[in-house]
């Protein structure tokens, strides 16, 4: 659910957060970035702003085309389901019924889609591969993580970018 990414997303900022600056606490929050609000843009920010570690403008850049890419858009549908509990202009699930047998014809169907169009099992199953390419591309990054395992997991795991696609 958009939920449980927004959770991860937060608990996956503070890792990040506390691993370039042990005393600070950042989650996913919205900030200015580069004159536009972005999911995550505080965690950008204070990246960019780390001297410390070299790979941190590496992980704020990665972390950017993932907010305006994806991360973003799917965080304004949880915010708007959060609030409102529906999101503008989403088609939802319809089956008319007939009185008469057989009550209904399945071609009338209409299947639920996210407000881009995209069905909705299929925007899901995007937003999973998505925030797999970004912790597959993002974990390389952190400081005082062992390499030696995640370099040769990636090498045997299939690396094309999913941010080319966004919306997609």
């Amino acid at each position: 659910s958009l939920n449980a990414m927004k959770s991860f997303l937060d608990l996956y900022a503070k890792l990040v957060g506390r691993l370039f600056h042990p005393n600070n606490e950042v989650a996913f929050n919205k900030a200015n970035v580069r004159g536009e609000k972005l999911a995550g843009g505080r965690l950008i920010n204070t990246l960019r702003s780390s001297t410390t570690h070299e790979k941190a403008t590496e992980l704020a850049d990665l972390t950017e085309r993932h907010s305006r890419a994806w991360m973003t858009q799917a965080v304004k549908y949880r915010d708007q389901l959060f609030h409102r509990s529906d999101l503008d202009q989403m088609t939802h699930f319809q089956l008319p019924l007939h009185q008469e047998k057989p009550h209904f014809d399945m071609s009338e169907m209409t299947s639920p889609a996210m407000p881009n169009g995209q069905p909705v099992h299929e925007y899901f199953e995007r937003l999973l591969e998505q925030i797999a390419d970004y912790i597959r591309s993002s974990i390389i990054m952190l400081p005082n993580v062992d390499q030696s395992g995640v370099t040769t997991h990636l090498k045997k795991t299939e690396t094309k970018s999913m941010v080319a696609m966004p919306g997609g």
